[in-house]
């Protein structure tokens, strides 16, 4: 396998010219080769899926979206509707989240921390638009919201389950995680080495996979868990995107990459805080929306997986039915990622890609609305409009992933950038820096819990995996206070 790939000046990757893979990975091809005849039957039972999918979802729009009010989690007919919707599209958006004023207040509280600090840095250089911000006030503060803790319990409360009840993870402490600020503007006359386009690769407006790239095919990689075996054994059909079980173990970087998370998001979140309404669609009918995104978790995943493993049997894919197997001996296909790359999700996600329209479909997000994607799913983020949308992931405590709590708590104290993004000098010059005070009068002990600066409470969990990750998780987060002899702390 190979890609089709330009770096650009962050190290990611565009359509262009072949970079053969290594050799390793035509024996991976050659190990799932072991279930030839259901790799086919199911490569089709997938496209015929497909098609109907991206019918549905031409007719009925951005609607095929769930949104729900925030004051709504306690409706059982609504969470239902809403949870089913969800375990389906892979997106959904909680609205009420923030009220408008509220959000517009964070959004106002953002640009005058970066006016204040004209030495924060970002991409591209002469007008930043993805800041190496990660605790500006407003990040800090939307993160320990109340009702952002909230919606994040509750979303992963009803989507994820276990079907291994040790699995040491607990769905009960949304965990924060430090990612960078983003202001998405509209195209500019740039006097940088950033084209419009390299802008758009640059600042995930694609969207994209996440959380790893050949890892997915990798034996040590997403393999070691089995996460994606159905797949590759022909029964994508019986895969679950929401076992919690088998993602907690899979290795999801293998080759170091800058930027890439090291810790277990059940959802990548986006708080939005503001939105031009006075800018419309070519036709000045309505406001534009603010992410796009492909509403098919199931099948898109099944998709990208096999992808590289069959070829079109003619020279165009076009509307061609014919399909083969890629040779086994065969290490390139323009479909496959590179190691240390994310992959961006293809223009049309379709093998007939001529014939059908595209699966993307965008969310509306006004201010205070939260949107929720599936683990390793990134939007495209509308350039036309400046809005603010804050990513407020939503992590768990899972065992030793506290040590990665440690570690982002220093950095937060320090100012300093987090785990994943070791470059730079941070926030530690910053005026008006926030610091634990501003997390607690956020907050409170939920949000100082959230960012490993409160012992978690066992008596808070309701599961013995969830009181056993408590417990783990204190005693790497507070060593000095814990008891090795009762296992507590003191």
């Amino acid at each position: 396998m190979s890609s089709f790939r330009k770096r650009d000046s962050m190290g990611l990757y565009d359509e262009c010219e072949p970079i053969p893979l290594p050799e390793r990975f035509a024996q991976i091809k050659k190990k799932v080769s072991g279930h030839e005849g259901d790799l086919v039957q199911s490569w089709h039972r997938l496209l015929h899926a497909l098609r109907q999918e991206i019918d549905e979802i031409a007719s009925r729009g951005s609607e095929c979206i769930p949104t729900m009010g925030f004051r709504d989690r306690n409706d059982l007919a609504i969470v239902k509707s809403f949870s089913q919707d969800l375990r389906r599209r892979g997106i959904a958006v909680i609205r009420g989240v923030l009220s408008p004023e509220d959000a517009r207040s964070l959004d106002q509280e953002t640009h005058e921390y970066l006016a204040a600090n004209p030495q924060s840095t970002g991409l591209p250089p002469d007008e930043p638009q993805l800041f190496d911000l990660y605790r500006s006030p407003a990040q800090v503060k939307a993160r320990a919201r109340p009702d952002v803790l909230e919606a994040q319990k509750f979303v992963m409360g009803t989507m994820w389950h276990s079907t291994n009840p040790c699995t040491p993870v607990s769905t009960e402490y949304p965990v924060t995680y430090a990612d960078r600020l983003q202001i998405r503007g509209p195209p500019h006359r740039s006097t940088s080495s950033f084209s419009s386009s390299q802008n758009e690769t640059t600042l995930s407006a694609q969207v994209h996979v996440a959380d790893g790239s050949v890892e997915r095919w990798e034996p040590e990689g997403y393999g070691r868990s089995g996460m994606y075996d159905a797949v590759f054994r022909g029964l994508w059909e019986d895969h679950d995107p929401w076992d919690y079980a088998p993602r907690h173990r899979a290795t999801t970087d293998l080759c170091h990459r800058v930027g890439a998370c090291s810790m277990f998001r059940m959802f990548h979140g986006w708080l939005c805080l503001s939105t031009d309404t006075d800018l419309h669609d070519e036709n000045g009918q309505q406001p534009l929306p603010l992410l796009s995104v492909c509403p098919a978790l199931k099948l898109t995943t099944a998709y990208f997986l096999l992808r590289p493993l069959f070829a079109p049997s003619s020279l165009t894919t076009g509307c061609s039915n014919g399909w083969t197997r890629s040779p086994i001996h065969k290490t390139a296909s323009s479909t496959a990622p590179c190691p240390a790359t994310r992959r961006s999700s293809p223009r049309r996600c379709v093998p007939t890609s001529s014939c059908t329209p595209q699966p993307r479909r965008r969310a509306r997000a006004g201010p205070g609305r939260l949107a929720h994607l599936a683990p390793g799913r990134r939007p495209r983020i509308s350039r036309q409009q400046r809005p603010l949308p804050i990513p407020v992931a939503q992590a768990v405590v899972a065992g030793t992933h506290a040590l990665f709590l440690t570690r982002q708590r220093k950095a937060f104290l320090l100012g300093l950038p987090g785990p994943d993004f070791e470059s730079g000098r941070g926030e530690r010059d910053h005026a008006g820096r926030p610091g634990v005070s501003e997390v607690n009068e956020s907050g409170g002990e939920d949000a100082l819990r959230a960012m490993g600066l409160l012992p978690f409470e066992d008596p808070d969990a309701k599961t013995d995996a969830g009181r056993e990750v408590a417990r783990i998780a204190n005693a790497l987060l507070f060593p000095h206070r814990f008891d090795m002899t009762c296992g507590r702390l003191y």
